[in-house]
């Protein structure tokens, strides 16, 4: 399905030789940040693609990108999966090997980007994103220690009395950043789009009818939605109206920018 304008510029002026569509960044609200190593890890979609970023503040409130992998929803699956086996790993391990990391490649070019994550003997959850050339030397790495003990709920003993004590979840923003991955992992498969525009096809299809008055007024040719085409093959669902005539005003063939 295409979003925006089909065949018009901003102006409202035909431009059907070229067919564009604007896509925006989306910078997603779930992060994690570090005060100590002054780093974060931020999230943002665009072009199909979710891209993990670790930056670092610099300046005040200015962030500077030291790793970012571009992820596909292939990627996304497979970084799932990988996650999993690291959480069993530093949950069954007896000792940690800081050496041992679980992650994935994203594109394969003169220079490979992986990202990955692994721990060391205190348990910490490290996140980390590179680069290596084609011999597999790593030219470039950041890697991302998640906050400990400083996200935590509380637990009474004793509510009238307001007797507690602090319960640190050292699990939360990793799980957070996993589930990101994991939504956009099951979200771009496109279901979801899909069942929103059949709902909202019955909404169209009436705003269209409450058009056509102003069309026919106008002298513009009405946007048809029945099925022209309909076979009398027992078969065919008879009741159903053509979806693609319905949604033509809908979709269409776009560059994308």
């Amino acid at each position: 399905m295409a979003i925006g304008d089909q065949g018009t510029n901003n102006y409202g002026k035909n431009n059907n030789s070229n067919k564009k569509l604007f896509e925006y960044t989306y910078y997603s609200r779930t992060k994690s940040k570090n005060d100590e190593s002054k780093k974060a890890i931020n999230i943002s979609y665009n072009g199909g693609l979710m891209k993990i970023a670790i930056d670092e503040l610099v300046d005040g409130f200015k962030y500077e990108t030291r790793g970012i992998a571009n992820v596909s929803q292939t990627k996304a699956n497979l970084l799932i999966h990988e996650m999993s086996k690291f959480e069993e790993y530093i949950n069954t391990a007896k000792k940690i090997d800081p050496a041992k990391g679980f992650g994935i490649v994203c594109g394969m070019n003169e220079k490979t980007t992986f990202i990955g994550f692994r721990s060391n003997e205190s348990k910490d959850i490290i996140m980390f994103i590179g680069k290596f050339d084609n011999n597999g030397v790593i030219l470039e790495m950041a890697n991302y220690t998640f906050p400990k003990d400083y996200d935590f709920s509380v637990n009474w003993t004793d509510v009238d009395s307001n007797k507690l004590e602090k319960v640190y979840d050292n699990m939360l923003e990793y799980s957070m950043i996993k589930q990101s991955v994991a939504d956009f992992a099951h979200y771009m498969n496109g279901a979801l789009a899909y069942s929103v525009l059949d709902t909202a096809r019955w909404d169209y299809a009436r705003m269209i009818n409450k058009m056509n008055p102003i069309y026919d007024a106008l002298n513009i040719e009405r946007i048809s939605y029945s099925n022209q085409n309909r076979s009398n093959s027992f078969l065919d669902n008879s009741g159903s109206r053509n979806e693609e005539s319905m949604l033509d005003a809908l979709s269409g063939d776009f560059d994308i920018e």
